[in-house]
């Protein structure tokens, strides 16, 4: 049984990869969060075996490594929102002792990188996950893939579209910012765990970057009516300017303490989506992109 091991293991992709992976592969999860603990005891199996490390510590990772020799590395850890510093920090210096790592230990595993479709837009969440991009291809041992992820949706997500299934169940008016620029393109989280195993039983391109993205390009608030249907709920939709939505979450942002917890980096974007290539994905793995109202009907 191959080993497989997945950095940012308690994160929201990370945990979908580990339950698609550990149904035939050991699993070696890396986490520091504080919900490590919570994590590892609800997903609980014989083939997952959880531990805590340093991100900046390549001896600490290189121990790991040595200990369980995977034959894939799976790299999800990072941070979305937060100060340049704190990106810079979370995204690409770890990234580059986890490369330092892999080169020191004893260890040629295939690595896969998990980044963003916002590396091609100039924000500091965007810069730090281009140059973690450029870190990780200094990465010579293997096999390696770089994937560039649109939004993702599915069960375990705490954020994006499950604020608005949130508000959909509990609220009977939901508002939306509405703007016709706000074109997206929600990826199915479990289409990343299909694109990875076919990759890793050789199908794409070695050292390619792939851009990600399911294959419906819709209006936020035309999402937001579908999430509407499979609730079943009788919330009412209402439309609020973008431009107003982004006035007043830059004012809070004037708050030290209510910054943190904005989605910054996510209304910085919304409206600056460009129509995403699937086809590609599709042909070059060998699979089909999950449309957007099968995938919400799946969780």
């Amino acid at each position: 049984m191959d080993s497989v091991l997945i950095t940012g293991a308690s994160g929201f992709i990370g945990i979908n990869l580990v339950k698609k992976f550990s149904s035939k592969n050991k699993v070696i999860c890396l986490s520091r969060g504080n919900d490590f603990k919570k994590k590892s005891l609800i997903y609980n199996h014989k083939n997952i075996l959880w531990e805590t490390y340093n991100p900046f510590d390549s001896k600490d990772i290189s121990r790991i490594l040595n200990k369980h020799k995977p034959k894939e590395i799976i790299h999800t850890a990072g941070l979305i929102n937060g100060s340049k510093k704190e990106l810079e920090i979370a995204n690409e210096l770890s990234t580059s002792y986890l490369i330092e790592a892999i080169n020191d230990s004893n260890v040629s595993p295939i690595l896969i990188f998990i980044s963003s479709v916002s590396s091609i837009l100039k924000t500091n969440y965007g810069k730090s996950k281009l140059n973690s991009e450029n870190e990780i291809i200094k990465y010579k041992k293997n096999k390696l893939l770089i994937l560039r992820l649109s939004m993702v949706y599915g069960k375990g997500s705490k954020s994006n579209l499950y604020l608005f299934e949130k508000l959909l169940k509990k609220y009977p008016i939901v508002p939306v910012p509405y703007s016709k620029t706000i074109l997206l393109q929600p990826l199915f989280v479990d289409d990343i765990s299909q694109i990875i195993s076919s990759f890793i039983e050789g199908n794409g391109k070695d050292r390619k970057i792939y851009t990600v993205s399911g294959p419906d390009r819709l209006n936020l608030i035309d999402i937001v009516r579908i999430l509407k249907l499979k609730s079943g709920n009788k919330a009412y939709i209402i439309p609020i300017p973008l431009f107003l939505i982004k006035r007043i979450i830059n004012l809070l942002a004037l708050i030290p303490w209510i910054k943190k917890y904005l989605p910054l980096q996510q209304l910085e974007t919304i409206d600056s989506q460009p129509k995403y290539n699937y086809e590609e994905t599709e042909l070059d793995f060998n699979l089909k992109m999950t449309s957007f109202c099968k995938g919400v009907m799946l969780y």
